[in-house]
């Protein structure tokens, strides 16, 4: 088939503004602002509350949490006992659900769930300690309003309406850092070996979306992650991308920043993450609705 060349140049044309178009959808980097942390104090993953006036932090010598706020820089220690890893703010940023380890008989590991309302430091306990732990079955009625994807013995698990059951939309296999998306249609997790899928709420359609990994949702329809590389024994460079459900991605840290672990505000104008050395970050976004 012969095109002619107007036509021709029409679909160069056509094409060039279409992946211009799917560009300019990213959000734009406004400034990536550094957080003084204590000389002693290191944060190994960060979690940032949804209307991103502060951010909870695991200190990467002990299983301490601590909160950070983000506007004046106090820190207020929250439990000496608490994993940041799989820890959830809730959606009104009042209150932080986290797992606490203990050992029990014959010197076995036991976990338990713990609550922290984050105004007034009241701690609850929402589980007793378990050798066969299932955070699914222990989150409090609060948390169960509204679809929340979790992790048991590597499966990928779905609870909505107060019910749980197991999706692992690629089959057996060992599942990480699922999130629901806002708008509670879609899951975005990590499939260890084979990198970072979106999938449909209940669990069908799944979408290689590239091999990045911690994969936190920014708005509904973009994801952030760390593309890192290793050399077997420690991460030797790392960014946070912006990727939409189609696999596109933009690099929003420079290059001369290990970025780890990104976390997202509610209205997707901030991500934080953090560095090998512990330094926290935030990353403010100008958003495509501004």
């Amino acid at each position: 088939m012969i095109i002619h060349p107007l036509k021709a140049l029409y679909i160069i044309f056509a094409c060039t503004m279409s992946s211009f178009m799917a560009r300019a959808a990213f959000p734009e980097v406004a400034s990536i602002r550094h957080i003084p942390l204590p000389a002693e104090t290191a944060a190994e993953i960060a979690l940032l509350s949804p209307d991103g006036s502060f951010a909870i932090f695991g200190a990467a010598s002990d299983n301490s949490l601590s909160k950070i706020d983000l506007a004046y820089g106090s820190i207020k220690k929250l439990t000496d006992n608490g994993n940041i890893r799989g820890a959830i703010i809730t959606p009104d940023s009042r209150s932080l659900t986290y797992r606490v380890s203990s050992t029990g008989e014959e010197m076995l590991r036991q976990t338990a769930l713990e609550s922290i309302d984050l105004s007034e430091g009241r701690i609850r306990k929402l589980s007793a300690p378990k050798r066969d732990f299932n955070i699914a079955q222990e989150l409090p009625e609060a948390m169960k309003e509204i679809p929340v994807a979790t992790i048991w013995r590597g499966h990928l698990q779905i609870t909505v309406d107060g019910s749980t059951r197991i999706l692992d939309p690629q089959g057996r296999g060992s599942y990480l850092w699922p999130q629901v998306s806002p708008d509670g249609k879609h899951i975005v997790y990590c499939l260890s070996g084979a990198g970072t899928y979106v999938c449909d709420i209940d669990g069908t359609n799944p979408r290689h979306i590239g091999n990045v990994r911690a994969a936190r949702w920014l708005g509904n329809d973009m994801i952030v992650a760390m593309d890192d590389r290793d050399d077997g024994h420690a991460v030797v460079s790392s960014g946070i991308v912006a990727a939409d459900l189609d696999g596109n991605t933009a690099l929003l840290t420079p290059g001369d920043i290990i970025a780890l672990y990104p976390s997202t505000s509610a209205d997707a104008s901030k991500v934080a993450f953090t560095t090998p050395d512990g330094d926290l970050y935030i990353i403010h976004l100008n958003t495509a609705a501004e």
